[in-house]
């Protein structure tokens, strides 16, 4: 399972909730049917999705059986969970819980563990550690030259390389 958006308020009077996606590819929600939601994986529950609106930055969801705004509202802060192959990426996407855990190099210098994902206007950063040290990495799709999920390694460009140089 994994997490891919998070609810932050109650929309309306009639039980719809305003999601705030993981990934930016809002089109993978288009043909879920169900989800889970909860606090946590282990503490969530199956929930049938009646309908999808999309926006510019944001997904309000309609849950069956919710028709009222009190029991929406027991849903903000809760997260969204599916199952990992019920979410279809494009090219140059990955799941921020694959790219956690991956080391960054260049083609002549490491530059650490990403450890966090931050969810920028423009583009997405990458927080990595070296050396107990915070490097944070603005991921732009002509920095990247590869990702290698299964072997934990992204490799970028020396463009990004000088960006980050001390």
């Amino acid at each position: 399972m994994i997490t891919i958006g998070k609810i932050v308020k109650s929309v309306g009077i009639k039980g719809s909730v305003k999601v705030v996606p993981f990934n930016s590819n809002f089109l993978s929600f288009r043909k879920l049917k169900k989800c889970f939601v909860g606090n946590n994986i282990e503490d969530s529950v199956e929930l049938n999705i009646a309908s999808i609106n999309f926006y510019v930055k944001y997904i309000v969801l309609f849950f069956d059986g919710f028709v009222d705004i009190n029991q929406s509202k027991n849903l903000v802060g809760k997260f969204l969970f599916v199952k990992k192959n019920t979410i279809k990426l494009s090219k140059n996407e990955w799941f921020i819980d694959d790219i956690i855990g991956c080391e960054v190099f260049s083609k002549e210098k490491y530059f650490g563990k990403i450890v966090d994902v931050l969810k920028m206007p423009a583009n997405d950063v990458w927080v990595t550690i070296k050396d107990e040290k915070e490097i944070l990495m603005p991921i732009v799709s002509h920095f990247i030259e590869s990702v290698q999920i299964e072997e934990k390694k992204i490799f970028i460009s020396h463009q990004l390389e000088s960006l980050l140089e001390e």
